[in-house]
């Protein structure tokens, strides 16, 4: 609803007041088959900078690489990322991450 919202330079909470379960269901439909303005154009910018990114040097980034959406990652990638910045910053102690490490008996 944000990204119609912004489309049609109105506020979330003027949207919701003003448009019906249908219409809203017929945007939503709308933004899944042809995509909003604002996606299009930075799915272009993402295919230019893909384009522009591989002719300097072969890679194996993808198109999603390239856009404003951030990656899905793992719970499991996102504790071992957190734990191992925690570690940089806490000058190289170890960090235990919950459910790890330590055994209890």
């Amino acid at each position: 609803m944000h990204d119609l919202a912004l489309e049609l330079g109105r506020t979330v909470s003027e949207l919701r007041d003003s448009l019906t379960v249908e219409e809203l269901g017929d945007w939503m439909r709308y933004a899944r088959l042809k995509m909003l303005p604002m996606r299009r154009t930075e799915l272009y910018l993402a295919q230019i900078a893909l384009h522009v990114h591989r002719s300097f040097k072969e890679s194996d980034f993808n198109l999603m690489d390239f856009t404003f959406d951030p990656p899905k990652r793992k719970a499991s990638d996102t504790a071992e990322s957190g734990a191992a910045a925690i570690g940089e910053i806490s000058g190289g102690r170890r960090v235990i991450k919950l459910g790890q490490g330590r055994k209890h008996g």
